[in-house]
């Protein structure tokens, strides 16, 4: 993809640091889906900037004093398996808090992105505005908590295979994940298989086309979909999790509120948090919707999206824009 300079440009935003076109004659975006691939190609020079630096690759760029870092967080919902509360067994809370709790995602994160991914534990990123660090802890990895919240749901009993029953029925989930999914979410989602295992459950992964996956969220057929939700504002919570988002948008779509989630002291939390116009009393709403959203267990919260770029050391005022944390090239040159 490439993107030639208006030579008539003259709106940059007050966060520019210069005004006029672009330094930039032109930008040419490839597509180079292998990771390593994509770092040897910054290595070498043969490209300026790469996005989506894998997390294997840190160390090595932090080592290289031709290259230079940067890694920011991004605000909105973090990473997250969300679960559908309409249905069972995500329909009883206790159970949906045993799952949470049997799964120990800091030492998955460790384990699959080399400790450079921070734990979200709870529903809004720490870039966002209004975040509230007091919900972190929610979702700890407790597996005697989760064995006595499955006992006090009635899942006491367990088959050959050391899985929980009730009545005679298995205690079993369904992750739906899409085709574009990266490996490395893929390889995550196995270590909470591996541990939600010991706590008697049985995690089920399928893969999928998006087509497919979509058509599944749709249709209310799953118990957690993975995704997340990138924007610059906590009014993300009533976005996915507030009553008015659980139908469908237009023909074809899908639901927003992916929990089923639909609680009416929730609504007006979140309601009154987009009306106000008073910073203080609206923080203090979005705490109270964190509360109620955490409390609840709607989600396995995994880590904060961010922008983790690789820069050569030719190239010169590679910024990111401030609301997203997304690059920004406006201000870049090149020296060659």
């Amino acid at each position: 993809m490439v993107l030639e300079r208006n030579p008539h440009y003259n709106s940059a935003p007050p966060t520019a640091q210069h005004q006029g076109p672009a330094y930039l004659d032109r930008i040419v975006w490839k597509f180079i889906q292998e990771p390593s691939v994509r770092f040897a190609s910054l290595q070498a020079g043969e490209v300026d900037v790469i996005e989506v630096l894998p997390p294997e690759s840190h160390e090595a760029a932090r080592r290289n004093p031709d290259l230079q870092l940067i890694i920011a967080q991004r605000p909105g919902n973090p990473t997250n398996g969300t679960l559908n509360i309409r249905r069972a067994p995500f329909n009883d809370i206790k159970v949906r808090e045993a799952f949470v709790r049997s799964a120990d995602i800091d030492g998955a994160l460790k384990s699959v992105y080399f400790g450079e991914f921070p734990r979200a534990g709870g529903p809004l990123s720490k870039a966002t505005r209004f975040y509230s660090p007091n919900f972190e802890h929610a979702q700890d990895y407790d597996p005697a908590r989760a064995a006595q919240l499955l006992d006090e749901a009635g899942w006491t009993d367990r088959d050959e295979e050391g899985y929980r029953l009730k009545d005679g029925k298995r205690l079993q989930v369904t992750v739906v994940l899409g085709n574009r999914t990266p490996p490395s979410e893929f390889t995550l989602w196995e270590q909470v298989q591996a541990t939600t295992r010991q706590a008697g459950i049985e995690l089920i992964m399928e893969q999928m086309s998006d087509v497919q996956a979509t058509k599944r969220q749709a249709d209310w057929d799953y118990d957690i979909r993975v995704g997340y939700w990138n924007t610059n504002t906590a009014d993300v919570l009533r976005i996915i999790f507030s009553s008015a988002f659980i139908q469908p948008a237009g023909v074809g779509g899908y639901h927003q509120n992916t929990a089923g989630f639909s609680d009416p002291q929730f609504d007006e939390l979140v309601q009154r948090a987009l009306a106000t116009q008073d910073p203080s009393q609206r923080q203090a709403l979005y705490h109270q919707a964190q509360a109620v959203a955490s409390s609840q267990y709607l989600q396995l919260t995994t880590y904060p999206q961010s922008t983790r770029l690789g820069i050569y050391k030719t190239t010169q005022g590679v910024r990111l824009e401030t609301s997203l944390a997304v690059t920004y090239l406006y201000d870049a040159w090149v020296n060659k």
